[in-house]
């Protein structure tokens, strides 16, 4: 139905379909997905507000089928696409979090944290439930990465709630049950 809009930002619908297909643990069709956004970003006018959203999508995948240094080089992906097309720092919300998480799995506590330092100031700017709790992901990743566990488990239920308050289950119950790997 987008597409018959003509719409400048037709990857939207495929990236958050990827997205979806990822909560369901539809990765294949999530890679297609993501496949199909990809293309039309690369033509978009809109690119600079797409492609944080995409490869966040390919970070999240990655991280669900428990592969970080594949979300790390999607993360990569995501800074080089931002330099070639140009970046929107609110548009790229949800790869803050999941930038932060990548890094802390793989031994980066300085990645981690200043991806939590971008998710922060992003929060910063809007009064969104979501936000803050993306924010709050990040920095419990990044202080899970630093081995302070008490405030990392704080900060994904913290995430978790806020999610909640956002109607976010699918994110709520992601964050609580990472702040009870956290607490072990």
């Amino acid at each position: 139905m987008h597409a018959t809009l003509d719409a400048r930002s037709g990857a939207l619908p495929w990236q958050r379909r990827a997205e979806l297909a990822v909560c369901r643990a539809a990765y294949d069709d999530a890679e297609d997905y993501v496949r199909t956004a990809t293309g039309i970003a690369t033509v978009s006018r809109m690119a600079s507000h797409l492609w944080g959203r995409i490869y966040a999508v390919r970070a999240f995948a990655a991280l669900e089928q428990g592969d970080p240094e594949r979300a790390v080089r999607a993360v990569q992906d995501a800074a080089a696409a931002g330099a070639r097309y140009g970046d929107c720092p609110t548009c790229s919300a949800l790869l803050n979090p999941l930038a932060a998480e990548a890094f802390a799995s793989v031994g980066e506590p300085a990645m981690a944290c200043s991806y939590a330092e971008a998710a922060g100031s992003v929060a910063l700017m809007f009064a969104s439930a979501a936000w803050q709790a993306m924010a709050e992901t990040a920095l419990g990743s990044a202080a899970a990465a630093r081995g302070d566990l008490k405030t990392a488990t704080e900060r994904f239920e913290a995430a978790s709630d806020r999610y909640t308050v956002a109607g976010q289950p699918y994110w709520a119950n992601r964050s609580s049950r990472q702040a009870g790997l956290v607490a072990g």
